[in-house]
């Protein structure tokens, strides 16, 4: 198997094993036994070699490595990414071989992606506020959402639009099929995951969770070392903020 290195995409099965990232106070809690859980068991797969250990040892810091060229070369017989991988998949794999979205896999507490993309935000202090909504309007409406994720093949951040269903504009059967399952997998999501994109603090986790965990893996800390730091990364970071 290969899971991006990400803080964003390992934080969907820490939140299936329970983890929560928010305290009471709106700032991050410190890490808890749910994050702990998937972890243990995200290092224990590397080490006894059914996770990919290259994709999270391959680079420092907090630095983005998807693991999809491993995929699409028939390395990994289960890759765990993100929907915008599919017209990658659909053109560099092509007909070499057969593959199929799963939806999202179940920790304990639930099954749950990561909701997350770009978003087109208009500005407040804009001299044409007016104008602005209009166009916002438009582009929020259900038939540009519609047309506009069937033809990018992007998921669609339209509650009328899911409901309705979407008729993809490529001819990939296998695409079509996986971003239909992505589509299905949009509706379970946990609340913290739906929180997560919005919440201050995101990118601060994010950031401690991919650096340590690399760490823990690359076999440079333990995993309660690893914890420790990365409860010590993110305490920094609250500390030094105006937030």
């Amino acid at each position: 198997m290969a899971l991006d290195r990400s803080g964003h995409r390992i934080t969907a099965p820490d939140i299936a094993f329970g983890a929560n990232y928010i305290g009471a106070d709106g700032k991050p809690a410190p890490l808890d036994d749910g994050s702990k859980a998937f972890i243990s068991k995200f290092i224990g797969w590397i080490e006894d070699g059914t996770m990919s250990k290259d994709v999270w040892v391959s680079a420092a810091g907090s630095t983005y490595r998807a693991g999809a060229d491993d995929f699409i070369n028939g390395q990994v017989a289960f890759y765990y990414s993100g929907s915008w991988q599919v017209p990658n998949f659909s053109t560099k794999i092509g007909t070499n071989f057969d593959w199929i979205a799963t939806g999202s896999p179940c920790g304990p507490a639930n099954c749950t992606g990561m909701p997350g993309g770009a978003g087109l935000v208009a500005i407040k202090y804009t001299k044409n506020p007016k104008d602005v909504a209009k166009v916002m309007d438009y582009l929020a409406s259900e038939p540009v959402v519609k047309e506009f994720s069937e033809r990018t093949l992007f998921l669609p951040a339209h509650k009328g639009v899911i409901e309705k269903g979407l008729d993809f504009k490529t001819d990939d059967a296998q695409a079509k099929t996986a971003l239909g399952i992505f589509v299905t997998a949009t509706t379970s999501l946990a609340d913290l995951a739906r929180k997560l994109p919005g919440w201050a603090w995101s990118d601060t986790i994010y950031g401690a969770l991919v650096t340590r965990v690399s760490q823990a893996a690359a076999g440079e800390m333990t995993l309660d070392e690893a914890y420790t730091r990365i409860d010590a990364d993110i305490a920094a970071k609250v500390k030094d903020s105006a937030l």
